[in-house]
């Protein structure tokens, strides 16, 4: 019996997925703009059907609409992320990128929304000429994402409302 239970560890061992063991880096590969979508479909399709890119380092494929022209790799290895495009269509010449993460990171972030916004709560405004400063919310249109505030700091004199985009905001503390 001990025998036929290592048999069968020996088997869950083996389904397990395997992940990369060194650590993944982010790599831009060049394309044509406008077909940054496309060209990832195709790379997918690709490493569905690979066995020996399905072995590789490669961890995601990543497309953002912010950024044209470039389809972004997480990988251990330039090697693996260029394998997986070398050849397709609309993919221009050249080795792939190494980009630090800090560079997409804002753009990965998820963006606050005005329905988890209230009146009353004490925010930081993000960006703008008011940056840095911080205001009281005194309305919520949730169907435009958009919040009216007034500024709290000690160096304004007067309150006057202000309609900003509500990821323009960041909440510091809720309202009573």
């Amino acid at each position: 019996m001990p025998n036929e239970h290592k048999q069968e560890d020996n088997k869950s061992q083996t389904t397990q997925e395997t992940k990369p063991t060194s650590p993944t880096r982010l790599f831009a590969i060049k394309v044509s703009t406008g077909q940054e979508l496309g060209t990832a479909f195709t790379a997918d399709l690709r490493y569905s059907k690979s066995q020996d890119l399905q072995s590789s380092s490669i961890v995601s494929v990543l497309v953002l609409k912010e950024i044209r022209s470039y389809i972004f790799v997480e990988a251990s290895n330039s090697f693996d992320a260029g394998r997986m495009f070398y050849g397709l269509r609309h993919v221009k010449a050249g080795a792939p990128t190494l980009i630090p993460y800090q560079e997409i990171e804002t753009l990965l972030q998820t963006k606050i929304a005005a329905s988890s916004i209230e009146p009353n709560y004490i925010v930081e405004i993000i960006a703008g000429p008011f940056k840095g400063m911080k205001a009281k919310v005194v309305g919520v249109d949730k169907a435009k994402n958009e919040v009216t505030v007034t500024l709290i700091e000690k160096d304004v004199s007067f309150a006057f409302p202000l309609t900003m985009s509500a990821e323009s905001v960041k909440i510091i503390s809720k309202g009573k």
